[in-house]
């Protein structure tokens, strides 16, 4: 035997589909040392749906790299195939694996590298326009792994006020189905606005239009509004809450206004109010009883908000006590208690970590995306809630493919 060093190769099928036959072929012998390598140990064996399998893979110490293809072919006959280096094995890598074969538009392969693994995970790839369709209706929107945004629109005003590259419709196509808007109340209008910054961007035209076009395009969908009363308000006649339902004239309809959390029949085309603002008579999910920079809950009735929304970061290295917050919500998540809506905001910010820092990390320091990315590689179909964040599409621009991807769909 040559010098070698040891790596482990995981696959997990991330779908509810058994993998009928694995079989890997394009080897070079000089890569690997003896037979701990993946086209003997994961040669003509198949794997359940939701299962894993692991393999040592012996590398020759003297070889740069170490390439495979492995095949896969589904119990319903779809066939997909990768090229992969296990000397990623070696090195950090947290990406989207490019598939071959006549089924690849239909299945999504992600990477996890570090510390001599190398982790592949096979998910079904959803449209992320249209998701919520494969989903059963009987099952209620807390039962969900749900994307979204904190300060949806905030796009403008310098790096400390801007939270998404992406405009609202961009990010209903990609996937995001809960939002978070932000409104100053003037002239008896809501202008969008993420603390003292306009966003250029009236809530009629470029809110509610934009959703209600959307739902109208993908009309099994459903999006959940957070609406928060933002700033000073300047010029106004009425209240907050009657320049709300002044928006509402004509398409009521099309909004679901209870307080009671639904199903996801009950909400396909439609709205739901979150509401963060004042009213006077039943007007949506009331989550007016918000704290500041806190993980909380909020019980209406019988039912229960769960939030953690830590959003002070003070430093580049308080990221991690971040993710330590955002982490145990998820954990508490995964007991699937009835009646209980996890949401976790991964959005953090200060003068010393401003938010696409705390999103995507800074050298040396992993970034929220990115640990929340790892996080969901173990995760099969378990429930983790609303998970709303900034920057999603950075720097890994699958993760809310992958959130969507942990749902259990029905075929």
């Amino acid at each position: 035997m040559m010098a070698s060093i040891r790596t482990d190769l995981k696959l997990t099928n991330n779908t509810p589909l058994n993998i009928a036959r694995i079989w890997v072929n394009e080897t070079d012998n000089y890569d690997w040392d003896g037979g701990s390598r993946p086209d003997h140990n994961f040669q003509n064996v198949n794997l359940g749906s939701y299962a894993s399998r692991a393999e040592r893979e012996e590398l020759n110490y003297w070889a740069s790299s170490a390439w495979y293809r492995l095949h896969i072919e589904f119990q319903n006959g779809d066939t997909i195939s990768f090229r992969n280096d296990q000397y990623d094995a070696r090195h950090d890598h947290k990406r989207e694996i490019g598939l071959d074969g006549a089924s690849a538009d239909k299945y999504l392969a992600t990477q996890i590298s570090g510390d001599d693994w190398n982790k592949i995970t096979i998910s079904l790839r959803m449209p992320t326009n249209g998701w919520m369709d494969k989903i059963a209706g009987d099952r209620k929107l807390f039962e969900l792994n749900i994307p979204g945004t904190h300060d949806t629109c905030a796009l403008y005003g310098g790096d400390l006020a801007i939270c998404q590259t992406q405009t609202l419709r961009e990010q209903l196509d990609s996937g995001i189905r809960f939002v978070d808007i932000r409104c100053r109340h003037i002239e008896n209008r809501f202008a969008i606005h993420h603390g003292i910054m306009y966003q250029h961007l009236m809530f009629g035209g470029g809110v509610r239009d934009v959703c209600l076009k959307f739902l109208e395009d993908h009309p099994r969908e459903t999006i959940i509004m957070s609406v928060k009363h933002e700033y000073d308000d300047a010029d106004n006649t009425r209240s907050f809450e009657d320049t709300f339902r002044w928006y509402l004239e004509g398409n009521e309809s099309m909004w679901y206004l209870d307080e009671t959390f639904p199903s996801l029949d009950e909400v396909r085309g439609k709205i739901v109010l979150l509401r963060r603002f004042k009213a006077n008579t039943t007007l949506g999910i009331d989550a007016t009883a918000w704290k500041d920079n806190a993980t909380f809950s909020i019980v209406n009735t019988h039912e229960k908000l769960c939030i953690q929304d830590e959003y002070k970061v003070p430093t580049v290295f308080h990221i991690g006590r971040k993710w330590d917050r955002v982490k145990s919500l998820l954990e508490q998540a995964q007991e699937e208690k009835v009646n209980e809506w996890y949401l976790n905001f991964t959005s953090g910010t200060s003068a010393g970590a401003y938010p696409y820092t705390v999103a995507e990390g800074s050298p040396g320091i992993e970034g929220l995306n990115s640990h929340l990315y790892s996080y969901l590689d173990q995760l099969a179909t378990k429930r983790i809630g609303t998970i709303i964040m900034d920057f999603p599409n950075k720097p890994i621009p699958s993760l809310v493919e992958r959130i969507i991807a942990s749902n259990k769909f029905s075929f």
